[in-house]
């Protein structure tokens, strides 16, 4: 198995390295709860993802994307580690910004994978949730001693 080259953001080119993958997982995850397993299997996952694309060359950018995504799932505060040092920002503002966006865009891509259940148990579902439902009869009387109407006129 080869891996591409990683372009990097001032145009050099260098192999892709696991373990400098991992050592940044690590750095995002130190004093977390989040096992070394843990690590390699966010190791693992980029990996393959980079050998799927047969691509002769990616660019660090895409990498450093999927890892804050994976770290996103993992810990947030590896997320948020990571992201601060991987991302320059001028102030506290334009990160706070940055990781709204990106939450945005990750919840819109995981929205879009989703599959839509059957249409009859979808409408039946819809049915039940659309109908009011009826108060509790409390058993309790208004003040003139009638007892207050189990529903109301819509």
């Amino acid at each position: 198995m080869v891996f591409p080259f990683i372009v990097k953001k001032d145009g050099r080119r260098e192999p892709f390295s696991r373990e400098k993958l991992l050592k940044g997982i690590q750095a995002a995850c130190q004093k977390r709860n989040v096992s070394l397993s843990q690590m390699e299997a966010v190791v693992d996952r980029i990996s393959a993802w980079v050998l799927q694309k047969a691509d002769k060359e990616v660019p660090s950018r895409m990498i450093g994307q999927k890892l804050m995504r994976e770290l996103r799932l993992l810990d947030d505060v590896a997320y948020v580690r990571f992201a601060s040092v991987y991302r320059t920002f001028k102030d506290v503002q334009e990160f706070v910004e940055t990781l709204e966006d990106q939450e945005s865009y990750d919840i819109i891509e995981s929205s879009a994978q989703l599959t839509l259940a059957p249409e009859k148990s979808f409408n039946d579902d819809n049915k039940k949730q659309s109908r009011p439902a009826e108060p509790e009869p409390s058993g309790k009387t208004t003040s003139s001693g009638a007892r207050p109407p189990d529903s109301f006129p819509n």
